[in-house]
């Protein structure tokens, strides 16, 4: 039950990072918007912020829930060097769309 808790804890801290994640999102695009901007590169935009949520998601779930993922799954730890590929995955696909709109 502990563990489920703790996976629950860990669900609505995702959640709440998810939103103000969002807002954030938001105001970038409204200093630029999305003028100027062609179908192409809008959908490129969105898919990738759309894994970059993900990577950054899970990347945090796995690191600061691994001992309740652990008890409540009965799996091993991360396989080692996949935290350095899903950070540097996260930030590439988030923060590199990020940076084109607003130059």
């Amino acid at each position: 039950m502990q563990a489920f808790l703790e996976m629950l804890k860990a669900a609505l801290l995702l959640f709440a990072l998810l939103v103000l994640y969002s807002i954030l999102n938001a105001f970038i695009l409204g200093l630029d918007g999305l003028e100027g901007m062609s179908d192409g590169e809008t959908q490129i935009y969105f898919v990738s912020q759309m894994f970059g949520i993900l990577a950054f998601a899970y990347l945090l779930y796995r690191t600061l829930f691994q001992r309740s993922w652990e008890k409540w799954t009965g799996q091993g730890p991360m396989p080692p060097g996949w935290r350095k590929w899903l950070l540097a995955g996260g930030i590439l696909c988030t923060f590199v769309p990020m940076g084109i709109i607003l130059i």
